[in-house]
């Protein structure tokens, strides 16, 4: 399991002074951390500040333009009702700007820092920070970032974005509270820090080629034994890779999100924790996961082709390609063709295809058929689909459009016929059902089973029947 330390705790062992959380702004004579300010903004107005050291009190600006110096700007402003928010856009341009907005309850901040040695700080809303300048280079975005800088995030959901690519970077993240997204681009100086704080925070990894380990049980990330990255408190990893790499995850104990945007050969241990693995392809043949101790989840899929995954033996099979995901409970697959067989246990699984069966085996299960709401890249196809949900108290759905054929099973099962012709088995137990348009049938078995036809000429065998006609 991971060592946790908090923000103010790593910051310490690194040596930082952290600047004391003074009052902000006064009334009369409006200060900044103690400067008397040199542009005081009005509500909704743009701030335009000059080439040299401006102190500015935003004071409810929406806009905030300081141009080169060593700035220092406070965020202020009214504050809204709880959870009302309001933005103010700041570009402190070149220059060791300090941004600070821990006195702003209600305001979230968009801010460019420019080039730089610059520190944020962070208040209770959502900030988006670039620590750095942009330029296009042949038309094409480059991010220029080659000082080192502090970006403490605060109590909001907040991104964080620092590092050039191929430059040195000893930038500080410090996510702080909430649920943050810490992007560190560049070569790993000595002295940098990838702080996620509270909350469930995530941490952005391109892979080059090479062979990588990612172990969040020790807090780094390796390419060929070399240290690329360390960081404390990330639970989530959005990982993008190139051809010639490879992939070997370590997780902790805690609740973890690999979501791998590339198929390249992956070997995971999960570890503890109910962790979620994701990737919109088909892994290469010889791939292995393990989810370990705790629910997990693992969501794939392909445009083309079938594929077949029994949790139980752990054997994922698409074609000529074969690999191992064994230890999950739950997942989804896209598949023109699909094919998932679950544990004895509760199962959560669910499917994009036009060609489905679904058999969850024993357990209190949720069995589905939708379109790819996960990955949002595959198209929807409806089809013909068996949905079965095994002995235990299953929750059993459909999808508009297609005819399907769903059976419950021993049990106190609940099914959604959302829509199409279908076919409804519930077995023994006491069953209920919501049949939804189409001409459906419904054949509730040995129990006391309710049934609700809605629209469509419908057939229900049911103690408790609604909206059947016959």
């Amino acid at each position: 399991m991971s060592t946790r330390r908090t923000t103010l705790g790593a910051a310490a062992a690194l040596g930082l002074t952290l600047l004391a959380p003074t009052s902000v702004a006064t009334a009369a004579g409006e200060t900044c951390r103690g400067e008397a300010a040199t542009i005081v903004g009005e509500r909704t107005k743009v701030i335009a500040g000059t080439e040299g050291r401006d102190v500015v009190v935003t004071n409810g600006s929406s806009k905030v333009d300081t141009f080169g110096g060593d700035d220092l700007v406070c965020v202020t402003g009214r504050d809204g009702r709880s959870g009302t928010t309001y933005g103010i856009s700041i570009d402190t341009g070149a220059g060791n700007d300090v941004v600070d907005g821990t006195a702003a309850r209600s305001w979230g901040v968009d801010l460019r820092l420019g080039e730089g040695a610059d520190r944020f700080e962070g208040g209770a809303s959502d900030d988006q920070v670039l620590a750095g300048a942009i330029t296009f280079v042949n038309g094409e975005v480059v991010y220029v970032d080659g000082d080192t800088d502090v970006l403490i995030g605060g109590g909001g959901d907040d991104s964080l974005r620092s590092g050039q690519d191929g430059a040195a970077n000893g930038d500080l993240l410090l996510g702080d509270g909430g649920d943050d997204s810490l992007s560190f681009t560049g070569v790993r100086a000595e002295g940098s820090l990838i702080d996620g704080g509270a909350g469930s925070d995530s941490l952005g990894l391109a892979l080059s080629a090479g062979a990588h380990v990612l172990d969040n049980v020790g807090g780094a990330l390796q390419r060929d034994g070399a240290l690329m990255r360390t960081w404390t408190q990330v639970e989530r990893f959005y990982v993008s890779a190139v051809a010639g790499a490879t992939l070997d995850v370590r997780g902790s104990d805690e609740a973890e999100t690999v979501w791998l945007s590339d198929p390249v050969p992956v070997v995971a241990a999960l570890g503890g924790g109910d962790d979620t693995f994701a990737v919109p392809a088909v892994l290469p043949a010889g791939s292995s996961l393990a989810g370990g101790d705790g629910r997990d989840r693992f969501d794939f899929g392909i445009e083309d082709g079938s594929v077949e995954w029994d949790l139980r033996s752990g054997t994922v099979r698409s074609g000529d390609t074969t690999f191992s995901a064994a230890g999950f409970e739950d997942g989804f697959v896209s598949a023109p063709r699909t094919r998932l067989v679950g544990t004895g246990g509760p199962n959560d699984l669910s499917a994009n295809s036009c060609d489905a069966r679904i058999d969850a085996r024993n357990g209190p299960d949720s069995v589905s058929i939708h379109s790819d709401g996960t990955f949002e890249e595959f198209d929807t196809c409806t089809g013909s689909t068996v949905l079965v949900g095994g002995r235990g108290h299953d929750r059993i759905s459909s999808r508009a459009g297609s005819e399907d054929r769903m059976v419950g099973g021993r049990g106190n099962d609940m099914f959604y016929a959302v829509g199409g012709d279908d076919a409804v088995f519930g077995g023994p137990g006491r069953d209920a059902a919501e049949l939804g348009p189409g001409n459906d049938r419904f054949f509730g078995g040995p129990g006391r089973d309710t049934v609700d036809g809605e629209q469509g000429r419908d057939s229900c065998r049911a103690e408790r029947r609604t909206s059947c006609e016959r």
